[in-house]
């Protein structure tokens, strides 16, 4: 299997085959890769100009093509943070009977309630967003991770932090 990408354009290339690796999350069957979220609304983390770029090409319908690339290619898993965009790709995908799998990566400054990301996003899975992680650690304030982390528990839903 080949993946390559050319700018902001991608292809999968080679015989197609079944899902990629996978490990166990809870009673979930999770892909070694996952897809991330970053480029689907801009943060490139490298320049504004980056930025715009990738948020210029990912329109709905590329967003939409790009998750279905990746479940072709055997990826059966995204992960990123709920926003207005992502839950129209993923409730498009899906209706078209894509089985990809969701991770959100979350946090409590974010405006979406718990309830309400899983609601709309019916991830497998919350993590607590890495930069608050870190934040908040530096600030002494470790218990809102862990609330955070109680409170998606509490949901039912698997739950865990990331960091940097």
């Amino acid at each position: 299997m080949k993946i390559t990408c050319t700018g902001l354009s991608y292809r999968y290339e080679g015989p197609a085959g079944g899902p990629l690796p996978t490990i166990s999350l809870g009673k979930f069957q999770v892909t070694r890769m996952i897809a991330g979220g970053n480029p689907v609304l801009g943060f490139s983390h490298s320049s504004p100009g980056a930025s715009q770029n990738m948020l210029d090409w990912f329109t709905l319908e590329r967003t939409m093509e790009f998750l279905q690339s990746c479940e072709r290619a055997g990826i059966n898993t995204w992960q990123f943070d709920h926003f207005p965009k992502v839950v129209d790709a993923l409730r498009g995908v899906r209706e078209k009977g894509s089985k990809l799998q969701f991770i959100c990566i979350h946090h409590d400054k974010r405006p979406a309630t718990l309830p309400q990301v899983i609601a709309d996003l019916h991830p497998i899975a919350l993590m607590h967003h890495g930069g608050v992680t870190d934040a908040l650690f530096l600030e002494g304030k470790s218990g809102v991770v862990h609330d955070f982390v109680k409170r998606a528990h509490d949901l039912g839903v698997l739950a865990g932090v990331s960091a940097h």
